[in-house]
């Protein structure tokens, strides 16, 4: 499905397929989408104007490799579930994303499993959402939330208040120096998938970012503060 009319609404369907979206001010809600192509199920490529809305919403990727739930620019995600995708999000840059679940998703020896991953990282908020990456038995650099590149720094970032487990590394920052105003504030990091959150730890490259309030979401040090490096 392409919507080229600005200010569309779609609303309480169900659509077999992927989403793309080539105007402003559109709105998604209450809808289920199936997308199984090497794709996104929901594809933003509208860089200004009022953002995407996509509210109360399940896309599911039919679990296959090279499949993106929610992708790439200026959109805002409220109460949306994903899951048999590669990655939950492949967002580069204008991306709010609040009380949202990313979970079950693919993974094999080639993939780079990731419940959010960016490369440009700039302007993303994540509030109050559940994100679970893998267990990391197959490909080690699967994460919640990645940095994807060594180009171009984090900016503007803030994750907070999320439920977060899985992976190589939980959590990826910013390689090669801090960012940009990345802030990680009252995250609970779980060990449901390892008793060290992510495979190896619960988060890399973070040392030198803005942190506070972050702790062990279960297990017998739960609620007391976790060291993200």
């Amino acid at each position: 499905m392409s919507i080229t009319a600005a200010n569309t609404v779609i609303d309480s369907k169900d659509i077999r397929g992927c989403v793309l979206v080539y105007a402003p001010g559109v709105v998604i809600r209450k809808s289920k989408i199936t997308c199984t192509n090497d794709f996104y199920g929901i594809d933003s490529s509208v860089a200004s104007g009022t953002p995407l809305e996509i509210d109360d919403v399940t896309i599911t990727c039919g679990n296959r490799r090279s499949t993106n739930g929610i992708g790439e620019t200026n959109f805002s995600v409220r109460r949306v579930n994903i899951s048999g995708c590669e990655n939950g999000f492949d967002a580069d840059s204008n991306a709010n994303v609040q009380d949202t679940y990313v979970h079950d998703l693919y993974n094999d020896s080639v993939t780079h499993t990731d419940a959010f991953q960016t490369q440009v990282g700039t302007n993303l908020t994540l509030i109050h959402n559940t994100l679970y990456g893998t267990s990391a038995q197959f490909g080690p650099g699967t994460s919640a939330f990645i940095r994807n590149s060594d180009a171009g720094t984090l900016t503007n970032v803030l994750i907070q208040n999320n439920l977060v487990a899985g992976g190589a590394y939980t959590v990826y920052c910013q390689p090669n120096g801090p960012g940009n105003n990345v802030r990680l504030i009252d995250n609970h990091f779980s060990t449901i998938f390892s008793s060290k959150v992510g495979f190896y730890g619960p988060s890399s490259d973070c040392n030198d970012e803005f942190k506070s309030g972050n702790v062990w979401h279960d297990g017998s040090n739960a609620g007391q503060p976790i060291v993200l490096d």
